[in-house]
């Protein structure tokens, strides 16, 4: 009967995952949802204290303060405002100085801040300045590696 619990718990909450966009407004973020299984398994007893005291709470809390971080900047506009202050400097310059210039904006950020924030911060704003010199491709490869 547990397997059936857990196998049920995991297709809704993965079925919730994949409507995501068109049941925001009623479910809000992708955490949300993943505590579904959180809250269900431990209040039916299918997890325990000491399943609780095993998790890996540094890589929990790295990847929850990044999905945070990442939608701070998103609502703040933050981004938008970067790009703003970007686009005068990078107006005219040929596709290799911005390609450079975009690799050490990443390499700086990537420096003080981990990965994950790091992909959260830096592909809106990769993508958008990609999309405005029409190597949207190429941008995103070289700044990912």
């Amino acid at each position: 009967a547990i397997r059936w619990v857990v196998l049920g718990v995991t297709l809704i909450t993965i079925g919730l995952w994949c409507a995501q966009n068109q049941l925001q407004q009623y479910i809000g973020q992708s955490g949300t949802v993943a505590m579904i299984p959180f809250i269900i398994f431990f209040g039916l007893g299918i997890l325990d204290k000491a399943d609780l005291a095993g998790f890996n709470w540094q890589l929990l809390l790295l990847l929850c303060g990044g999905n945070v971080l990442g939608e701070a900047v998103k609502e703040s506009n933050l981004l938008g405002l970067v790009r703003d202050q970007m686009d005068p400097f990078l107006d005219g310059k040929s596709i290799w100085v911005t390609m450079v210039l975009m690799l050490s904006l990443t390499f700086m950020v990537t420096t003080f801040v981990s990965h994950t924030v790091s992909a959260f911060i830096l592909c809106p704003l990769i993508l958008s300045i990609g999309q405005k010199i029409d190597h949207v491709q190429l941008l995103a490869i070289l700044c990912t590696m």
